[in-house]
């Protein structure tokens, strides 16, 4: 009988993955050091020392977690040869490295996504106004991309990861209400944005925490607040419930009027699939207890403001949403001059401009389809939206109650990004990632029983 040694893990990882890890240090080391010793870029450092003690002491839940960590902070950005780069980029860069090859199973759903990345390639080699700038753009779309197969892969065999994730997301709730009890009390402006006053009203805080703007944290504090509280109609467990709440007041303190109006529509899905008659009646108390708490919450002077703002009248009046018009009509006539493989990745930023704060800037157009119709056609937006279709689908036809809570989650998102579009960031293919490992492992449950 031939004695065989037995592998130490962290080892076999340091042996196999210790050259590929100074490689991706070294490169992003560089990249801080090219653009100086700022605040931003020192942040960055540390934040990327962060991730890789997190990724050595634990492989690779402590690499997702990093993922996790950096995806809700992709405000703190760099400026890098005239392109931001953002943290979930950098961990990303990091990551694939070490993971290797990922064998898994090439689904419709994977084919379709890959589809649309190479439309994205496409179309920015073909058709854009400045082919390196869109070819840059469409290779920092796939870094984000690459998460959802990155974070599918590990929580396929790591069910902790799910777990994480509802807690690096209340998290980055709990910082954004901290962020507003900061400003409202101390006027700090940090976690902050201001929406600009107009005729009807004067300039607003709403709360983007560490995120790019409050829109998009408000429809990821949306989407959280949705997953955990379908994960409590099914689960029944309190600290859910209390998740479920102080995402839900981040959502509220963001001001996005789009996270509002997709969170309000996942809740009420939730509670008619999922709810019992006893969940039911504490839903109707606590709707009622809604009504008799909003005046104290209205005392809250920009969510008093913000909601006034909702007026039919002052909706056709607010100069946001004409401004917003305006671009989106003429990113349908670029759309009508080419309409099956659109103009290239982010195109519409170099063939428009408008004045901002900091001057002469491009332009962008708010609505998910229309801007993914403008990058990359009729082609690409079916890939787009058969990938987002078949994930939600399959996810809500399972057995397990994380993909279906998930699905509610991708719905407040998809209703937001209609009128701020983030599916340029990494978070909404986490999202989706993590649907199709939950997806996959009620499958794989029901084969071995």
């Amino acid at each position: 009988m031939t004695n065989v040694d037995t592998v130490n893990p962290s080892s076999t990882f340091v042996a196999d993955r210790l050259l590929p890890l100074l490689i991706s240090v070294g490169a992003v080391g560089l990249a801080v050091l090219s653009v100086g010793l700022n605040s931003d870029s020192i942040l960055l450092g540390l934040g990327v020392c962060a991730g890789l003690i997190a990724t050595c002491y634990s492989w690779p839940v402590g690499a997702v977690l990093a993922l996790l960590v950096a995806v809700v902070i992709p405000g703190c950005s760099l400026r890098i040869a005239g392109f931001t780069v953002r943290p979930e980029q950098v961990a990303v860069l990091i990551i694939v490295p070490l993971i290797g090859r990922c064998i898994m199973s090439w689904s419709l759903s994977d084919k379709l996504v890959s589809g649309f990345i190479a439309a994205n390639l496409v179309s920015s080699i073909l058709f854009s106004p400045a082919r390196e700038f869109s070819l840059t753009r469409a290779l920092l779309l796939i870094l984000n991309l690459l998460s959802y197969w990155i974070v599918r892969k590990v929580a396929s065999d790591h069910d902790v990861v799910f777990r994480l994730f509802l807690l690096v997301g209340v998290g980055a709730a709990a910082i954004g209400i901290a962020c507003y009890l900061a400003h409202y009390l101390f006027g700090s402006d940090v976690g902050i944005m201001y929406y600009p006053a107009t005729l009807a009203r004067d300039e607003l805080a709403g709360v983007k925490g560490a995120n790019i703007e409050a829109n998009i944290f408000g429809s990821y504090a949306g989407s959280l607040s949705s997953v955990l509280f379908a994960m409590y109609l099914q689960r029944s467990r309190r600290d859910l419930l209390c998740g479920c709440l102080l995402a839900s007041i981040a959502t509220a303190l963001s001001l996005a009027r789009a996270a509002w109006l997709g969170l309000g529509v996942a809740l009420g899905l939730a509670a008619l699939c999922h709810a019992s008659a006893r969940q039911r009646k504490l839903a109707l108390i606590g709707a009622l207890l809604i009504v008799v708490c909003m005046p104290i919450f209205m005392l809250v002077p920009t969510v008093h403001e913000r909601i006034a703002s909702l007026a039919p009248a002052a909706v056709l009046e607010d100069p946001t949403l004409l401004h917003r018009a305006y671009y989106t009509g003429l990113a349908l006539d670029n759309i009508r001059i080419r309409p099956w493989l659109g103009w290239g990745t982010d195109s519409f930023e170099l063939m428009q401009d408008w004045d901002t704060e900091n001057g002469m800037q491009g332009a962008w157009v708010g609505n998910m389809i229309v801007r993914v119709l403008h990058d990359t056609g009729v082609i690409g937006t079916v890939m787009l939206l058969g990938f987002f279709g078949i994930t939600m689908w399959r996810a809500w036809r399972s057995r397990d109650s994380m993909a279906k809570a998930l699905c509610f989650g991708a719905l407040v998102l998809l209703i937001a990004f209609q009128f701020t579009d983030a599916t340029t960031l990494a978070y909404p293919w986490l999202l989706f990632g993590l649907m199709t490992a939950a997806t996959q492992r009620a499958v794989d449950r029901s084969r071995i029983s």
